[in-house]
């Protein structure tokens, strides 16, 4: 879970340097339900970069698949109607099918042993990708 705060906060940084002239609005497709856990989790990143960012950077949520489904909001983000998706696994795999070898139950059992899972896969999926 740190190596993803990590990267979240890594990802605001730039976004927030990329846009040093004014403020800038990130729009994120979601299927979970309004209201639910990962909806609120959410919500609360969103709040914590528009604090983070003294305002500079608002986060607007479509949730409840108001974007589309997972295929179109990948089309969305590839197009530039969207900033980002909230997608599944499943998501995931239509995009590059070896990204399933991380979602095999008991494969990793903490952060740092996916860190270094990343580091040694980095070389086969940039290669692919």
């Amino acid at each position: 879970m740190r190596s993803a705060k990590s990267w979240l906060f890594c990802a605001l940084c730039f976004l927030l340097l990329s846009a040093r002239l004014g403020a800038i609005t990130l729009k994120i497709g979601s299927l979970v339900p309004s209201g639910s856990p990962w909806d609120r989790a959410l919500r609360t990143i969103a709040a914590e970069w528009t604090r983070l960012s003294d305002g500079l950077l608002s986060v607007r949520i479509y949730p409840a698949g108001v974007a589309g489904d997972e295929p179109d909001m990948v089309r969305k983000v590839r197009i530039g109607q969207l900033d980002a998706a909230m997608i599944t696994m499943s998501g995931l795999q239509r995009i590059f099918n070896g990204v399933k070898t991380l979602s095999f139950p008991l494969f990793v059992s903490s952060d740092k042993e996916l860190d270094y899972v990343l580091d040694k896969m980095r070389p086969f999926f940039r290669e692919r990708a």
